[in-house]
């Protein structure tokens, strides 16, 4: 016995298949996954981790899924998955899309400008 392990299963742990280590094409292709992934990009990077891209691309992907329909402020921060804090952070970048509905207090989402305008000339 050698360091607790029987001597034949401590052999085989130490012998290696040559056909499994030495296959001169698996080396080939190896080196070009390196020649071609020199690293991730810069928009990889941003698209994980800069919060700015994050809800921004969050919030036009729930305004395009709005299309010409409109949703209030709370429903619409839950459909785009973020916060009230960040949809009110971000709130001045997609101005065109809000409506103030004065009687409530609230804020209606669009998903196109059109629509927006038309409720706005409703609520007035």
């Amino acid at each position: 016995m050698m360091l607790g392990i029987p001597r034949t299963t401590f052999s085989r742990l130490l012998q290696r298949d040559d056909d499994e280590y030495d296959d001169p094409q698996e080396y080939d292709e190896h080196e070009e996954d390196k020649e071609r992934r020199v690293g991730r990009t810069l928009e990889e990077f941003r698209a994980t981790y800069d919060r700015d891209t994050i809800v921004t691309s969050r919030i036009r992907s729930a305004l395009d899924e709005l299309g010409d329909g409109w949703e209030y402020e709370v429903a619409f921060a839950r459909l785009a998955g973020v916060s009230l804090g960040d949809l009110a952070a971000y709130r001045e970048m997609f101005a065109e899309h809000i409506v103030h509905i004065r009687r409530d207090g609230k804020r209606a989402w669009t998903g196109c400008t059109h629509t927006a305008q038309i409720m706005r000339e409703m609520v007035a």
